[in-house]
Parts: structure tokens; sequence; C-alpha cells
């Protein structure tokens, strides 16, 4: 064992391997119900009425496995299988018909519903490894399968089952933090940026005494090196969710979701996402031949990645970012034969999905409106098609396809719109509207200025906020019919060039998007909170958002715009000196004396903006909002509460009015309750 005393064997070392399974359960419970309705005539008699049965008798199986294999690595099973008991029709009172109960027990009834459910975790042994003992990591791994049976007996007009319907699911996450703090204190050089300086001492030294003095490092060396190693950790998260439905089922699973001829293999039971096991289950005659089959095969994907980690380039200043991914698709084609005894056939493919990202459109944030309210993007827009266009048609000729690429096309004002509002330059803007890695989002908050002379003399805390956030999203995107199965099922993963074109000689897209949205916010562009020495406490924030949303079918932009600024302030006093004599004196208050005001002026705006036609606000309005109030605590049943709201309103469009409402008023609360 003095082998694996070495650092590098230390995860081989703690590798220990559990024989048996931790929780082993199996229940089942049988559920008979059995109502004989029996109705007479008028002379009491039975004669020539038949008696009504209701009577359902169920099979409930259920097991659970729980085997923690290693330390690390724990596997789950869960299983429930719902059977039926099939009764003969009427009294069983015969001895054939309690045969017929007994039998169908000893097989395990008729299966209507089966749902199992892998799952493995596992931690990965990096902590182990020295060189990547910085790296903390959870694996998880899951796969379900499920059987549902259809109506008993149900068959299409010709007499052809419709079958069962089976799924199966497979997920795959990982989760984890890198600590850049101990990778850096790997390194001899800037380790001693991140160790604190040693505690000064305070003594005198009498004559005649040694002592060796330690010269500390440079206070400038160590937060300059701190500062480039602003980067302390990362915290990440990325799932992928897969999943498939099968319908026209024929077979029905006795063990572990598999049929006596193995159906439908076990692979599909554990998850497996073959795009071709509907063409397989057809060649094995495992799919119903109707064809008015009425429930499609369809497979989804989902992909989630999320990531953050905390900046703290120097004291008192903290930068928290942030990346997100979220992507779905789905596909799904009626298969079954096009003519009775005839092949199997894909029938109407269609494939769907969304996309969103964190991005960055800060770039463009700043060029505001003219007068007019137009804008200097949408101008870019429209003159980005021209480029684009050409740049399109040009390719089409190389490649030989018969078409063209007018200004309007989804095609083209894709790669425009994106150039546009995005600020990127138009010629590295990619035609296709998925991107493979989000860009990061932010907040800050800074504490340092509260160290400043003028401010710590009237303030005991001061910070500075900043938050920025944008989102590009594709919204619902749909496949054209035109196009077959080998275009749009998930082994695709980037739309090619539309090949097709319409009565008009325009290409036809693979896939049609409906929308094409950034939406950005400044929450607070900058903003400050405080507290005064003497307790007033405060806060002014200006922020500023934008959505912006290309629609493709019919080629307008829709623009909404916040900008508003909002600022608060309160106190709370105890033994307050009212500002007036009463009864010839100055009075003070016991209890405590709440104020507070809040002041907002907000500027908010829609635009539809046509391409090559007008421009128009269809909503918005400027708003201000004034609200101070004052409460005060009499005493534990007895509050007063004195408020005013003071708003105004002036609309943008013609089709509203200016409004200005105020209101105001004393509240008292009586609690009865004590």
């Amino acid at each position: 064992m003095a082998s694996f005393e070495a650092p590098y064997l230390r995860w081989l070392k703690d590798f220990n391997l559990t024989l048996l399974p931790s929780l082993v359960s199996i229940r089942t419970d049988m559920d008979r119900s059995y109502i004989k309705t029996q109705l007479r005539s008028s002379d009491l008699t039975t004669n020539g009425i038949l008696p009504q049965f209701e009577k359902y008798f169920l099979f409930n199986r259920y097991y659970d496995l729980t085997w923690n294999l290693t330390r690390s690595l724990v596997l789950t099973y869960h299983a429930q299988a719902n059977a039926i008991i099939d009764e003969p029709a009427g009294d069983i009172n015969t001895q054939a018909k309690r045969d017929s109960i007994i039998n169908s027990i000893k097989h395990l009834g008729r299966m209507k519903n089966f749902v199992q459910d892998i799952r493995a975790t596992y931690r990965l042994p990096l902590d182990k490894i020295p060189l990547l003992d910085w790296i903390a990591a959870d694996a998880s791994y899951r796969v379900g399968y499920q059987f549902q049976a259809n109506s008993y007996g149900i068959v299409d007009s010709l007499g052809v089952p419709f079958g069962n319907v089976i799924r199966n699911e497979r997920e795959q996450g990982i989760t984890g933090r890198v600590d850049l703090i101990r990778l850096y204190n790997k390194i001899r050089y800037l380790r001693f940026a991140n160790t604190p300086a040693p505690v000064r001492k305070n003594f005198a030294r009498n004559p005649g005494d040694v002592e060796d003095i330690v010269r500390g490092d440079s206070k400038i060396l160590k937060n300059f090196t701190r500062a480039l190693l602003t980067v302390r950790g990362i915290n990440f998260s990325y799932n992928l969710l897969e999943s498939t439905i099968l319908p026209g089922f024929l077979p029905t699973p006795k063990f572990f979701g598999l049929s006596a001829e193995n159906a439908p293999g076990l692979g599909f039971v554990l998850g497996s996402q073959d795009h071709s096991i509907a063409y397989k289950a057809a060649q094995k005659g495992w799919l119903s031949p109707s064809t008015v089959q009425n429930t499609a095969f369809q497979q989804n994907i989902t992909k989630k990645f999320t990531a953050s980690t905390t900046l703290e380039p120097f004291k008192d200043f903290r930068m928290q970012i942030n990346w997100r991914l979220d992507r779905t698709d789905a596909y799904q084609e009626y298969y079954r034969p096009g003519s009775q005894g005839g092949p199997f056939e894909t029938q109407t493919p269609v494939r769907s999905g969304q996309f969103s990202m964190s991005f960055w459109s800060f770039r463009t944030a700043f060029k505001g409106l003219r007068s007019d309210n137009s804008s200097v993007l949408f101008d870019s827009l429209e003159s980005y098609r021209n480029y684009f266009s050409q740049k399109l048609n040009a390719a089409a000729r190389e490649g030989n396809r018969a078409g063209t690429y007018d200004l309007n096309a989804q095609d083209v004002l894709i790669p425009s719109f994106f150039a546009a509002y995005s600020g990127q330059k138009k010629e590295k803007a990619k035609f296709s509207p998925f991107y493979n890695f989000p860009l990061p989002n932010w907040q800050v908050t800074y504490n340092g200025i509260s160290g400043l002379g003028f401010i710590r003399k009237y303030f005991s805390a001061f910070t500075i906020n900043h938050s920025y956030s944008s989102t590009y999203s594709v919204g619902n995107f749909i496949s054209n019919l035109d196009y077959g199965a080998a275009y749009v099922n998930l082994s695709v993963q980037n739309f090619g060039v539309g090949t097709l074109t319409n009565q008009l000689n325009q290409f036809v897209p693979i896939v049609a998007m409906s929308t094409i949205t950034m939406s950005e916010k400044f929450a607070p562009m900058i903003g400050v909170q405080f507290q005064t020495k003497n307790r007033i406490s405060g806060q002014l924030a200006y922020n500023q958002s934008r959505d912006v949303a290309l629609s493709l079918s019919n080629a307008q932009v829709a623009e909404l715009s916040n900008k508003d600024l909002t600022a608060s302030m309160g106190f709370t006093r105890q033994n307050f000196r009212i500002p007036f004599r009463i009864n010839g004196a100055y009075k003070k208050l016991k209890n405590d004396l709440t104020f507070s005001l809040a002041l907002t002026f907000r500027d908010t705006r829609t635009i539809q903006r046509k391409l090559d036609a007008e421009q128009i606000v269809t909503a918005g309005n400027v708003n201000f909002q004034l609200r101070p109030q004052i409460s005060y605590i009499v005493s534990k049943r007895l509050n007063f509460n004195l408020y005013f709201d003071r708003t105004f309103n002036d609309p943008l469009v013609s089709n509203s009015f200016k409004r200005a409402t105020t209101a105001g008023g004393v509240q008292v609360k009586f609690n009865l309750a004590e």
C-alpha cells in the first residue's frame, strides 16, 4: 500500500466499492372494485332485466433501489408498473371465469402503464489529483422510459390497431466550480498576493535584544498582482435533456421495459436517442401499419448553460458576471404507410424550437432618437440590406442555385438587424441567427468612496451600483413543409441555405423565424445608496431599458424604450420635536416617527417602424410621481399615517389625454386583536 501514498494515486486509494445496495424495496398492491346493480320491475321481479356490473381489478407494483457503489458514485433505480387484471363479463360464478382471473394474475396482468427511472451521480475525483485539485465537479446521468397502453381494443376503420406509445429520456449534466485562488497559490510568485500581511508587533525592544527584521512585501506590487488575478473563481452548469416519443408500438413490456421479443431494445430503454428508431421498429414489425395514425413521432433536445464569477480587482470593488444560454429544438413527423399495405413513409416533418442567450448590445444603447422619433439604428438596418442581399445573391450564383434574395428576405433581414442593433460591423455579421457561446452580463458595487474624508464625515455608508443585462433571443421558429426530413431532423445542427424558390423566384428559407429580439436593461445605469451619520437613508438611480423586436412575417421593427430617474429618502426619529408650538410650547413625540419620500420621472415610448415606410409612435408617455408619507406609532394598537400622492402623465400619442391625479389623506389604524 505504500505505493498508493503518492499524491497522484490518492484518488485510487480512496476508491472503495460497495458490493451490496443500501436500499432494495419491492411493493405490490391489488385494488379490486366490484359493483352489481340489479333493477326490479313494478311487480318486484327481475324478469327480463339484466344486472349491470361496474368493476375493475388493478395490480400495481413498485420497485426501488439505491446503491452507493463508491463514496462518490450513487446509483438509484425506480420503476412503477400499473397492470389490469382482466375479468370475464358478468358474475364470476363459474370455475372457468375464476381460472381466467387466476391465470391473468399469474401473468402479472395486462400492462397499462410502466415508468422507469435510472439516475447516477458522480463526484469527479479532481480534488485527489494535485494538478487539478482547484476544480470541483459533479456529473449526473439520468435515463427514463415509459410505456403507455392505448385504450383496450381500439382500432381504425379497417380493424388495424393503433398501438401503444413509448417514450424515453436521457439527461446529462455537470456542475462545478473552478477555484482560481488555489491555482494561483500553486505558483510561488503569485502566492504572496493572496497571503494576508503579517501582524505588526507593537512592543519596545530593550537595549541589546537581537531580533531579525522581516522585510514585508511591497504593498504596491501586491495590489498590482492581485488586480491581475482578479478572477477568483468560476461556477458553471451545463444540462442536456433529450427525449423521444414513438407511437404505434405494438408489443407489451414484460421485464425491465422489454417485451418477450426484446422490443424496443435495451438501447431505447436506457435512453438512446437514435434518430432512426422509428425506421428500425417498422422493419421489425413493432409499429402499427395503420394509415390514419394520428400521433406523431417526436424527438426533443434542450440545452442549458450557465456560468458566473466574481471579480474583486481591488478593495471594496465587486463585480458579478454571469453567462446563460438556452436552446430547445423539437422534431416531429408522422411515420405511417401512405396506403393500406404499403411501406412506411415520413409525412409532414417539422422542426421547431427557441433560442436565447446573454448578449452585448450596449454599443448602440446610447444612440438616441432624433426629434422626429426616427432612429439611426433603423436607418442602418435599411442600408445594410443592400450589402447582405448582394452577398447572398453572389453566393447563390457561385453555387449554381437558381433564385434571388430581395431586400426583405428573411436571410437578408436577420444579419442586417443583428449588425445594426448590436453595433457589430456588417462584414462580421453571421447569416445564421444562432450563436455558439453567450456573452457576459454584470453587476457592479463599489463601497470604496465611503473612505474619502468628505464622505466619511457625513455618511456612515455610501455605495455606488451599476448593472447591465442583455438577452438576444430567437422566438418560435418552425421549418418549411417544402423541405424533407433530411433538412430538418435533429441531427442537423446548422440549417443550410434555402434551395427551393417560390412563385416569384425568391429563395424559401428552410426554417421560418417569427421574431428576433434584443432586450437590454441598465438597472441601474448608475445608482447611489447612502446612509448619513444622523440615520437618514436614501437612494438615487438612473435606469434605462429597451426592447427591440424584428418581426420577419411583416418586415417591421418594434422598439420599446424606457428611461427613468428615481430618488427616495427616509428616516425614523424618536423624540421628534414638532416644528410648531402647541399651547405655547414645543412638544416632542415619544414614539417612532417615520418619514419617506419617493420621486420618479419616467419616459416610456413604443415605436413601430416599417421598412421603406412610415415610423409611428404607437404608445408612450412622460410620467412624474411624487409620494411623501409620514407614519407615527402612537401605541401597539394605534397608528397614524399621513400621505400625499401626485401623479402626472403627458402622453406621446394623439389618442390619449394629459392626466394629473392628486391624492392625500390621513389613515388611522386601530388594532383590536390584542
